[in-house]
């Protein structure tokens, strides 16, 4: 069994291949925050840290001596948190011998638990175990399975760095703001072609811009929508998270199954379709105190010091 340092310091090691950058650049200083290392091994930078600021090795331009630095580090390490990883990738940095399942996390994203229908109650840390073993949820690559079966495998939200945040301000254009990391999979097309037909309400759609520009775009919008035409495993996603942090209200497609999964859902979003989109906007009307629960919501259950704070309770509850 792994044992922490006696000052309570951890040293924290994240790995992970394909993720928007959330961990690194926002998990990563939570953690130093609370006093522990933390060392990040990523494939690739993303749009969230495009320089690698927050990636101390990244994976795809070691050399030999950087080789030695990481399993250095990895000897060293206290608790792994592992996203989307491949078996391969973690052959070839070598970081299987350190792997157990005391000190392993595997975090697997929202959209696959909405998509296998679990439960929300099943979705935390604090209830996460059926009689001693991890209840197991597929993660991305089922070559994972037989080597993380007895780890931890766990749906921890992503940490969003509010503070960062440009400021909420008024404008004289009233717009609905689309911003799709995937157009193909968020029905972008299909509004696109719905808005054109009908016309009463000014669209802005935008992807693939600097994160700051889209930013300051919702700082500024009066609607918000994320998901509309094809379904994409579930009513929301990040994009939601931070509309709600400027008290946006967010339209979005959901089933039946998600007011069971996310039980405040309809305290989030408000259910729409390409056939009704235009006239649920034209017919909102502000619910202060809906707006200000979503506010709440995303505060709380996003903040990177919270989100922190429960890697570390997992892990010492793992350690028992």
């Amino acid at each position: 069994m792994v044992c922490i340092n006696e000052s309570g310091i951890m040293n924290i090691t994240m790995l992970h291949d394909l993720d928007t950058g959330f961990l690194a650049s926002t998990l990563k200083p939570a953690f130093q925050a609370l006093g522990h290392t933390c060392t990040v091994c990523q494939t690739m930078t993303t749009y969230l840290d495009p320089e690698g600021k927050h990636v101390d090795y990244l994976l795809k331009d070691i050399t030999e001596d950087m080789h030695k630095q990481i399993i250095q580090v990895f000897k060293e390490t206290d608790l792994f948190i592992i996203r989307s990883i491949t078996d391969s990738t973690l052959h070839i940095i070598g970081v299987l011998p350190y792997l157990n399942k005391h000190n392993t996390i595997y975090r697997v994203h929202g959209s696959e638990l909405r998509e296998k229908n679990v439960p929300y109650s099943l979705r935390t840390w604090r209830i996460n175990w059926h009689n001693k073993e991890p209840i197991i949820v597929a993660p991305r690559d089922p070559s994972l399975f037989p080597l993380y079966r007895k780890n931890t495998i766990t749906h921890i939200e992503r940490p969003c760095a509010f503070d960062t945040f440009p400021k909420k301000h008024l404008t004289n254009d009233i717009y609905a703001l689309h911003t799709p990391t995937n157009p193909n999979k968020k029905g972008t097309y299909e509004l696109i072609d719905k808005f054109n037909e009908q016309g009463t309400i000014q669209l802005r759609i935008v992807h693939g811009a600097p994160r700051q520009e889209i930013l300051n775009l919702k700082a500024g919008a009066s609607y918000f929508i994320d998901y509309l035409g094809s379904y994409e495993h579930g009513p929301y996603g990040m994009n939601s998270v931070e509309a709600w942090f400027y008290k946006i209200p967010v339209f979005s497609v959901h089933k039946p199954i998600d007011y069971v999964l996310v039980p405040e859902l309809h305290n989030l979003v408000h259910n729409s379709s390409l056939d009704t989109i235009q006239d649920n906007i034209l017919h909102y009307t502000p619910d202060r105190k809906q707006l200000s629960f979503a506010k709440q919501y995303a505060l709380t259950t996003h903040s990177p010091s919270t989100i922190a704070s429960q890697y570390i309770a997992l892990y010492h509850y793992i350690q028992a």
